[in-house]
């Protein structure tokens, strides 16, 4: 049943906005306004012609998009809705004026895909595609048609973005492939009269609707271009000329027409089937348009001088009600009803789960396909009624693996944790993370963190002693004493006593101070050396680069100047020789730079480093930087899980796992979702255990949960595990989620953690949750009436549907008028002015309350 939600008085062509409940209106050539009052109307802009069509359309950002018109003296002029509405100057709300067909512009429409093409058509069989980004250049589809004459319709293919279609008022409607830039089709009725609009099937590219405005035969024609010979059907309900006909988007199921008899009528295409009377006029009704934005809405324009705002939905339940433009039913004799609601309030499939393991699911899609298909090939559409509309009822079996696998946790958890880490190794899935997480468990994790990385300190040391040169044969030793034995001769003590004169002692290495070849440098050096000044001789070295002597002379020098020997050391030769760069971090106990400033593909070295050298409280932070730093780069991101393995940090290891978790959810495989999370649970239990991980989130209401991607993650599980009979492992791990987040992060979360708690029976130990929804008493006090006996009685049934806000003008603070020259020539608050035939632009808003407007 409908409902007539507004009515605005204007002889007037409007159009829909694309992105809002509003109308564009614009006075129609050759048609004037019945108005006599003396109060001021709301008049936008007074323009040199008179209004054929108008077309909304969004163009780019613009959030009200943009509004073009067809001039009965062949103009096109595009309008800013936005400048309008922020009631700026008429310059400033005129977009463009092009003067480009040569005689009356009839019809307009934007493409669906390529909201920047408009398509106008006119007189002397005239097409044209603007392109608004550049409208200054439009361009025809082809060459000029010889079956088309004065054209009345454009419409774009709702499917394919490059098909255009024309009607002309010989009877003729023409299909333009733009990307071949050629007519491919032509469409004529045998017995041909005036078309006067086209539609586009929302669905079906190759299926199109033309009207007759021949009062003879006034038909609306549902053509195949699969089998164009002729109409595929045939809608007959008007008793004169068709003059417009709205295809709904969002269901196909829906055509509105509206003719010269004054009615607006709607219809099921796919069938043929009349849905009944919209809205009758005294005078005939010459446009009739769908919402885009709100399918349930529609409005037609009648040369009664009103423009009237239906909605096919009507959620009354009682006839005898007062008179109020919005609420008062249109047509007393026709009541309009679908039979089915429209396919936007219609759920396609669903599904439930229970508690106990059951699935509920059923599927509308069968018929829709069938329907579909049905339209697409050509053949008879089939019975709705006699298709199958079927709940299922199933039980989801126990997943007899993950149980296995979840009873394997369990027991590792409390007893060793070593064959549960092998098991995961052999099976080969997330390897890496497992090998990581068995060196944790070891005496030298350390050690074993490093041989996992492969550096093995057994075969650095064969490799360095290779290097090395032989070793030299083995002197002789002996001595004059083993030569003669340790026999006591005679007077031996006396020769034993005996000194060398000085005349008899000679050097065994004689060198000089300065010899002839000695350098300025050398000679520098040496008187430094011998006045004991260790840091000029160590800053001579330095000058002429001899580093090895600058830190053999520095040592001597005390320690403050060995260490500024090592840094000018370390600040020339690092760039030369990378591994300095190491061993400067080294001598000077400074880590940080290496981590900090390490190139990432020496990730694995770096961390051999710190696990080497970098003291234990320094250990986990140093480690926490690296695994910073990779996970900024894309290239060694999957790298990052190993060093914060390493630093302990169960917040950005889970989030990382996570991740992955739904990375992988993504793919279609065999591994089903519990096998997943199962997985994640194992790696993510096993390394609390490992660094013996407290949550303090679970004693202190802190409101910052670090964790609540994990604890998500729990309630899944939890709620998993119940789903197959496991109610202690649910509620273990419904507890490990701090009862806080539970109710702050949603309902669903408090809502799994209060049935496991009921479910498992046992509470000892455990604190009771809070029930998940607040408890109310609700006694009714309204007396329900009973209907008055009577044949035609009804009971009225609650409905669901959410009616739109009754429709209004917007009313704007300036009255913008317009002549030639684009000046302003009146405002809103100028005194009255005699009714007269000048062209208007107005807004109105389909969600308040209306108000009248005198023409000036």
């Amino acid at each position: 049943m409908t409902r007539k939600l507004n009515e605005i008085r204007r002889t007037s062509k409007f159009a829909w906005s694309p992105g809002h409940h509003i109308l564009a209106t614009s006075t129609m050539s050759g048609a004037l306004d019945e108005s006599f009052s003396s109060t001021s109307e709301l008049e936008l802009f007074k323009l040199e012609s008179g209004f054929n069509t108008l077309a909304w359309g969004h163009i780019g950002s613009n959030e009200h998009g943009m509004i073009a018109g067809g001039m009965d003296t062949g103009d096109l002029e595009l309008w800013d809705p936005s400048s309008i509405l922020n009631n700026k100057s008429d310059t400033e709300c005129l977009i463009l004026r092009k003067s480009t067909h040569s005689g009356t512009l009839a019809a307009l429409d934007f493409n669906l895909f390529q909201t920047n093409l408009l398509a106008s058509a006119g007189s002397n069989s005239e097409v044209y595609i603007w392109d608004l980004n550049q409208p200054s250049t439009p361009y025809t589809p082809g060459a000029r048609s010889s079956k088309m004459d004065e054209i009345s319709s454009v419409a774009w293919n709702c499917q394919v973005q490059h098909i255009v279609s024309t009607s002309s008022t010989n009877g003729y409607t023409v299909i333009w492939d733009l990307r071949n830039k050629k007519e491919v089709m032509t469409l004529a009725y045998p017995v041909r009269g005036p078309i006067s609009s086209i539609v586009w099937h929302p669905d079906i590219a190759t299926q199109i609707v033309t009207a007759s405005s021949d009062d003879q035969n006034p038909i609306i024609s549902l053509w195949d271009l699969r089998h164009a010979q002729s109409p595929e059907k045939t809608l007959s309900g008007h008793s004169k000329g068709v003059l417009d006909v709205s295809w709904c988007r969002q269901d196909s199921d829906l055509l509105v027409s509206s003719g010269k008899d004054g009615k607006t009528l709607c219809w099921n295409p796919n069938t043929g089937q009349l849905n009944g009377e919209l809205l009758t006029s005294s005078k005939s009704t010459h446009q009739v348009d769908w919402c885009p934005r709100q399918p349930d809405l529609l409005a037609s324009a009648s040369f009664d001088g009103s423009i009237n705002i239906l909605s096919i939905r009507d959620t009354t339940c009682n006839n005898n009600q007062p008179d109020n433009l919005f609420d008062t039913a249109i047509s007393p004799g026709s009541q309009f009803y679908l039979k089915e609601p429209p396919k936007w309030l219609r759920r396609p499939v669903g599904a439930t789960f229970g508690f106990s393991g059951k699935l509920a699911t059923f599927n509308n899609k069968i018929a829709q396909s069938a329907v579909l298909e049905a339209a697409t090939s050509g053949t008879a559409l089939p019975n709705l009624k006699a298709l199958p509309r079927r709940i299922k009822l199933a039980t989801i079996e126990t997943d007899l693996e993950i149980i296995k696998r979840s009873e394997q946790l369990e027991s590792a958890t409390e007893n060793n944790v070593d064959g549960l880490i092998q098991d995961r190794i052999r099976a080969g899935k997330d390897q890496q993370d497992w090998q990581v997480l068995q060196t944790l468990f070891s005496d030298n994790a350390r050690e074993k963190l490093m041989q996992y990385l492969g550096f093995e300190r057994d075969q650095v040391i064969a490799a360095a002693n290779a290097l090395l040169p032989p070793p030299n044969k083995k002197e002789n030793t002996a001595t004059a004493s083993t030569l003669f034995g340790n026999a006591v001769e005679p007077e031996v003590g006396f020769f034993g006593r005996m000194e060398p004169s000085a005349s008899m002692i000679e050097t065994s290495r004689p060198f000089s101070f300065y010899t002839a070849g000695t350098s300025e440098a050398d000679s520098l050096i040496t008187r430094a050396l011998v006045l004991g000044d260790f840091e000029s001789a160590v800053n001579v070295c330095l000058a002429t680069e001899r580093f090895a002597d600058a830190l053999m002379i520095a040592m001597c020098g005390g320690s403050d100047l060995l260490t500024r020997t090592q840094n000018t050391y370390f600040e020339s030769q690092t760039k030369k020789f990378a591994y300095l760069r190491l061993l400067q971090g080294i001598v000077e106990d400074d880590l940080s730079a290496i981590v900090r400033d390490a190139d990432l593909k020496d990730w694995a070295s770096a961390l051999v480093v710190l696990c080497t050298f970098a003291q234990s409280e320094n250990f986990g932070r140093f480690c926490e930087i690296l695994g910073d730093r990779l996970s900024l780069d894309e290239q060694y991101r999957s790298h990052a899980t190993l060093f914060y393995l390493a630093a302990g940090q169960l917040e950005k290891v889970s989030t990382i796992w996570i991740s992955q978790f739904e990375q992988e959810e993504k793919i279609k495989d065999s591994i089903t979702h519990g096998v997943r999370l199962q997985a994640l649970v194992e790696k993510v239990t096993i390394f609390r255990k490992a660094i013996d991980y407290e949550d303090h989130a679970l004693v202190s209401d802190s409101g910052e949960y670090v964790l609540k991607d994990l604890y998500q993650k729990y309630c899944e599980y939890a709620e998993f595990m119940a789903s197959q009979g496991q109610l202690e492992v649910a509620l273990k791990y419904i507890n490990l989620t701090p009862t806080d987040y539970a109710r702050m992060s949603s309902r669903g979360s408090s809502v799994v953690r209060d049935r496991v708690f009921h479910a498992s029976g046992r509470h000892k130990g455990h604190q009771e949750p809070q029930f998940p929804f607040e408890k109310k008493n609700i006694k009714d006090h309204t007396a329900v009436k009973s209907p008055q006996p009577s044949q035609t009685a009804t009971v009225c049934q609650p409905t669901t549907w959410n009616d739109p806000p009754p429709p209004a003008i917007i009313s704007p603070k300036v009255n913008h008028r317009m002549v030639a020259g684009n000046k302003v020539i009146r405002g809103l608050n100028g005194p009255p002015a005699p009714p007269s035939s000048s062209t208007t632009i107005g807004y109105y808003s389909a969600h308040q309350q209306p108000q009248q407007f005198q023409t000036r």
